[in-house]
């Protein structure tokens, strides 16, 4: 039993069988393809109770490595920039990938429009990942307007998709592959 976050009305619990969270998984890096001989290492910055940090563990299992874990999944800290690149430093594998939810990626984007020294380093930092899975946010009756849009201005980094369990998908194109 896993529990949802609620991003389509109130949070649940719902049941995963490990045949559905290994099929995920292998969808998940099939989507990715490999072109290299390097495993794909995680970043949980998701709490493992919930669908999105669950599939990080399994996606883990099925790569035959260990997640890197933010310290704002064990310990009493909101994840920040700051917790975001102190887990980053520690991944160590070229094929790098993270699940966030959006709040997650726009409290990074932010902070990097409003402070140039650790935008760079964000930018850096997102621009390491192979991949990024964006979880769905809630559909709104009507739609709103935003004054800013996540990610809008870094259209360069970032690719969005969708695939059958109408996950939003971003996928980096990092300097590595451009060049």
């Amino acid at each position: 039993m896993v529990g949802t976050s609620g991003s389509t009305g109130t949070p649940k619990r719902t049941a995963l069988t490990a045949r559905a969270l290994a099929a995920s998984a292998a969808a998940t890096e099939r989507f990715f393809g490999s072109n290299s001989d390097a495993a794909s290492q995680w970043l949980l910055a998701l709490p493992a109770h919930y669908i999105a940090g669950a599939q990080v563990l399994a996606r883990s299992v099925l790569a035959g490595t260990a997640p890197v874990i933010a310290r704002s999944v064990t310990e009493p800290v909101h994840f920040s920039p700051e917790v975001f690149l102190q887990a980053v430093e520690r991944m160590s594998s070229a094929r790098r990938f993270i699940s966030l939810v959006p709040t997650q990626l726009h409290k990074l984007l932010e902070s990097a429009d409003t402070n140039p020294h650790l935008g760079a380093e964000i930018h850096e930092a997102l621009g390491s990942f192979t991949g990024i899975l964006l979880g769905r946010r809630p559909r709104q009756r009507r739609p709103a307007r935003r004054r800013h849009r996540p990610g809008a201005e870094h259209g360069d980094h970032l690719r969005q998709c969708r695939n059958r369990r109408r996950m939003r998908l971003l996928r980096l194109r990092t300097a590595r592959r451009a060049g």
